[in-house]
């Protein structure tokens, strides 16, 4: 039976968080009768987390996928959706910050709306850090692309089609976000949100490099705005609808 949720996870050196995330995911979307698999994409992580996530795939809707392209959270992102064929997916970070218990309810607004972001409430991050993400959340974001919602956050869920839209040109490491989002929006989409609280992270420590990853982020912003909304592949109509469309013109 084909699944209907696909949960796509980036880690690198996530030992202590790849077992724990997974229990939760799997009990909350159990709860909610919600039918997906998790895809763990390992980027070449130098401790246990492959060992870790292989004790999880045995009996149970999870796979373990190894990076083969690019490093970067990104480009796990779209490596993962290569190989998947399920009609929505989620992307979470696999540090539990962002809080799983969240997916069922963004599910149904992704079904409603095209996309649903987890928009960042209770943000337990250093002031500093705050201040220049929701800084960036405005510029980038809100005044250069019209993008009214935490265009960064790590936890969004979205129909297959958006992602398989996105022009490939202007994604780097840390850059699939707002691209994704524009996407969304040139196909006709709109975006929900629901807020949740942003915890401390779980264990281990971040990956990202957080000035430079901004500056990355930033200047990608910039040139996606001047590249302009892209071609996008609409779907042909089913048969059922065009046998539908027939008989009401009959």
């Amino acid at each position: 039976m084909k699944k209907h949720l696909a949960v796509i996870i980036p880690v690198f050196n996530e030992a202590r968080n790849v077992i724990p995330l997974a229990e939760r995911l799997g009990a909350t979307l159990k709860a909610a009768r919600i039918s997906y698999h998790l895809y763990f994409v390992d980027d070449h992580s130098t401790d246990t987390t492959v060992n870790e996530i292989e004790k999880l795939t045995t009996g149970r809707p999870i796979s373990l996928l190894t990076k083969k392209g690019k490093q970067g959270k990104a480009f796990s992102i779209l490596e993962a959706v290569a190989q998947t064929n399920e009609s929505y997916l989620a992307m979470i970070d696999a540090d539990l910050q962002y809080p799983p218990e969240a997916i069922p309810a963004m599910l149904k607004i992704a079904k409603a709306r095209g996309v649903c972001v987890a928009r960042r409430q209770d943000n337990q991050e250093s002031p500093i850090r705050k201040g220049v993400s929701k800084s960036f959340q405005w510029l980038f974001g809100k005044v250069l692309h019209g993008l009214d919602c935490d265009v960064q956050s790590g936890l969004k869920v979205f129909k297959r089609e958006i992602i398989q839209n996105v022009p490939q040109d202007v994604v780097t490491p840390w850059t699939l976000d707002i691209p994704l989002l524009t996407t969304a929006l040139n196909m006709g989409y709109s975006i929900g949100q629901v807020e949740i609280t942003f915890a401390k992270r779980n264990a281990g420590q971040s990956k990202i490099k957080f000035f430079s990853s901004i500056s990355e982020i930033g200047g990608q912003a910039i040139k996606h705005k001047f590249i302009g909304a892209q071609p996008v592949t609409i779907a042909p109509l089913s048969p059922k609808i065009n046998l539908d469309i027939h008989e009401i013109f009959k």
